[in-house]
């Protein structure tokens, strides 16, 4: 559905020999490709092993370290690829851009920490439940808050979910829990998308120097159209599921 929402057609007609992939392109985006390949499964190798090998006070940060030692040995693949001196090196690095983004990185997983543990969630979760809401706006509106002030997937992940599979057994509700953990996973990516702490939504609008109601305008519609195909198929899940 979000590829159907996105897609856009090309202007002008492409011609038989744009539409074609040499042998030497092929070559070119596999090489191009590779640094960011090296990141995902290295990183994720490397969590493993340090999962299996590291004490137990470092469990919790194993993956993460999987994860900035496969960026580190990438970035440096790179650099030596294109025969970068350390004086370039240090130029792009230094780059005030770029402090900002590490700044901003920082201060959102801070703020997701800061949410998590203050257990403000627990409270928005139990306000509902006194006000007698319904199971399924619970399952769309608390990921959709969350998402929209932490601006990260893995904050409403991580604070909703365990929340929501406790209430969702609570309502006798488990053989729904896929439907239901579904409908929260796209509501809570629906308030990430429109958070004004999303990084890629930030990242972007200072890339193309524009401001973020312009960009809310054209997010509107394909977020509603989003929450209404979810809420729509979870309707038909609960259907035949119920």
């Amino acid at each position: 559905m979000a590829v159907l929402i996105g897609y856009r057609p090309l202007n002008g007609a492409m011609t038989p020999g744009e539409n074609s992939l040499t042998h030497s392109s092929r070559r070119a985006f596999l090489k191009e490709l590779a640094p960011i390949a090296f990141v995902v499964f290295f990183g994720l190798a490397c969590g493993q092993l340090f999962s299996a090998v590291l004490p137990q006070a470092l469990l919790s940060v194993a993956k993460e370290l999987g994860l900035i030692l496969a960026l580190l040995v990438s970035v440096a693949w790179v650099w030596r690829g294109n025969a970068m001196g350390a004086r370039r090196c240090w130029a792009i690095v230094s780059q005030p851009e770029n402090i900002k983004m590490i700044y901003m990185v920082c201060a959102i997983m801070i703020f997701k920490e800061i949410l998590s543990d203050s257990g403000a969630v627990l409270d928005v979760s139990q306000e509902m439940l006194r006000w007698h809401i319904p199971l399924v706006p619970i399952a769309m509106l608390l990921p959709f808050l969350v998402g929209g002030v932490g601006g990260i997937t893995i904050a409403f992940v991580g604070t909703t979910f365990p929340i929501l599979i406790s209430l969702i057994q609570a309502f006798n509700q488990t053989h729904l829990m896929l439907p239901y953990l579904m409908l929260a996973l796209a509501s809570g990516f629906a308030g990430v998308l429109v958070s004004p702490l999303h990084l890629c939504l930030l990242l972007s609008n200072e890339y193309f120097e524009t401001a973020l109601l312009p960009v809310y305008r054209h997010l509107r519609v394909p977020v509603t159209v989003l929450l209404i195909s979810a809420l729509a198929y979870f309707g038909v899940l609960r259907y035949f599921l119920g």
